[in-house]
């Protein structure tokens, strides 16, 4: 399960930490921040899996506990992000490590959230004049929030691809270089 949520973080945000290319990548301290982070995410992640065995309102019910141990883990997760910025800015100072896995975690609070408020809706327990505060916190800040958060671990994302793409460059431009004297 360990690996599936590394997994699942490489695809959603692609931290520096779990890059090959990265130099924190073979660091123990930053191993060891990593795979606490990790275990301490099998245990709420296997429950929301568990979750959707239910019927629809014992699901609802499950989803309410389940968001205080979310709200732990966003902590937690920020708190790791932290660290590992700090470990990353002294090797890599152009690289950061802000957020990636707070993003992760937020990504899913977010949906758990949503889930919970839709679910009402199914079961029928909203009132006809909660509707609008209801659709009103739904759209103008769970969505908005959820939308926030996507374009994070989007730019997140596409910043790391940048780097190792530069990566990559310069280790072709210096193998061309050598190349270049050995031809002359």
């Amino acid at each position: 399960m360990q690996d599936m949520v590394k997994d699942a973080l490489r695809s959603f945000v692609s931290p520096p930490v779990l890059s090959p290319k990265c130099c924190l990548y073979n660091n123990h301290q930053a191993k060891d921040c990593i795979d606490s982070f990790v275990t301490h995410c099998v245990r709420p992640f296997c429950s929301l899996i568990q979750i959707h065995g239910h019927n629809r309102a014992r699901q609802r019910e499950k989803l309410g506990h389940i968001l205080e141990e979310f709200a732990t883990l966003q902590d937690e997760a920020e708190k790791v992000d932290a660290a590992l910025h700090t470990m990353l800015l002294k090797q890599e100072p152009h690289r950061q490590h802000l957020a990636c896995l707070g993003t992760w975690v937020l990504y899913h609070n977010l949906r758990i959230m949503i889930q919970y408020l839709l679910s009402g809706f199914e079961l029928e327990l909203h009132s006809m004049h909660e509707y609008y505060y209801i659709y009103w916190y739904l759209s103008e800040f769970l969505y908005a929030w959820l939308m926030s958060t996507l374009s994070r671990a989007d730019g997140s994302q596409m910043a790391e691809e940048r780097i190792t793409e530069e990566q990559q460059k310069g280790r072709s431009s210096k193998k061309n270089k050598k190349k270049r004297k050995f031809t002359h």
